[in-house]
């Protein structure tokens, strides 16, 4: 593993764990400076050791490597995304719809980074911004996915086997996000970054 790899993985772990922690003050828990510290050693750990599995696994099957960075690079955009749209909304007195359209965009540069110099390895085009306008396209049929499973689950079947909303709701989320993975990955690798 390369330090730039390790830097990586340990910033994208800690800022995931700050995210984590946010919720569990937005649920009432108190989350101390230790706490802090404790869940960031423990996410980078996880995260070091899921990098480390989908690097020897990737020896024999090099997309499983490919989506274990893909994942990585999706877990800080998707920190990005949400800290700098919280950002925007507490420090200007804009719309947040606009400000979600600014922190999504910016995510997606991230994403469209990550993804094309860590994740696939890719060089420098000559055709760049071709190349963005598809991954952003191809990003935004993976949003329409994420919201249309979520709608689906939650609006039209809702909560099954008996289970309270709110889980039925986190589950949703979580649904939702792992068919958009699956989606942008599989159109990263076929659609933009093939070799």
């Amino acid at each position: 593993m390369k330090k730039i790899e390790l830097l990586f993985i340990i910033i994208s772990a800690c800022a995931t764990a700050w995210v984590l922690n946010d919720f569990l003050i937005g649920y009432g828990l108190p989350v101390d400076l230790f706490f802090a510290l404790i869940s960031c050693m423990a996410l980078s750990t996880a995260f070091l050791v899921f990098f480390w599995i989908g690097q020897q696994l990737g020896k024999k099957f090099l997309f499983i490597f490919q989506a274990t960075k893909h994942l990585l690079v999706g877990a800080l955009a998707t920190v990005i995304d949400l800290k700098l749209f919280e950002f925007l909304v507490f420090s200007f007195p804009i719309m947040p719809m606009f400000a979600k359209s600014i922190s999504f965009i910016i995510a997606v540069v991230a994403k469209y980074r990550g993804n094309k110099y860590w994740a696939f390895e890719q060089t420098e085009t000559e055709n760049t911004l071709k190349e963005f306008a598809h991954f952003f396209a191809l990003t935004a049929v993976g949003l329409i996915l994420d919201v249309g499973v979520f709608y689906f689950l939650t609006e039209i079947t809702g909560p099954q086997l008996a289970m309270p909303e709110g889980i039925w709701l986190k589950l949703s989320v979580l649904a939702a996000a792992v068919v958009a993975a699956i989606w942008n990955f599989t159109a990263y690798k076929f659609f933009v970054f093939k070799k």
